[in-house]
């Protein structure tokens, strides 16, 4: 956690992104860093926070699909008070993708 709130990250230039992805991924394990090397590429990353916009919108990409998947399912059900409330209830929301098993794809 960071001590310091007032800290603000300058605009220094990564000179070797892939590389710095590559060895994000070998220090935590976690391959998502290697998965958007191209992509980052191809943005032509420049610091860590065009990074991180790139794994947001990733993120916010697949929140999108799953709700998308959710929706389709209670609208062929034809119960349009279940998509009203899983569309406003977050907890009742992540009960019907626990139970349509929606999460499976996109856990770590």
């Amino acid at each position: 956690m960071r001590v310091n709130k007032n800290y603000v990250a300058d605009k220094k230039s990564i000179a070797h992104v892939e590389e710095l992805l590559m060895l994000m991924s070998a220090m935590t394990g976690d391959k998502r860093f290697e998965e958007i090397i191209d992509e980052a590429n191809t943005k032509e990353v420049v610091n860590m926070c065009e990074v991180l916009d790139i794994v947001e919108a990733r993120g916010i990409e697949k929140g999108a699909d799953i709700i998308s998947r959710l929706n389709t399912i209670l609208a062929k059900e034809g119960d349009l008070d279940k998509i009203i409330k899983a569309n406003t209830d977050k907890k009742y929301r992540n009960e019907l993708l626990k139970k349509y098993n929606l999460l499976r794809d996109y856990e770590k």
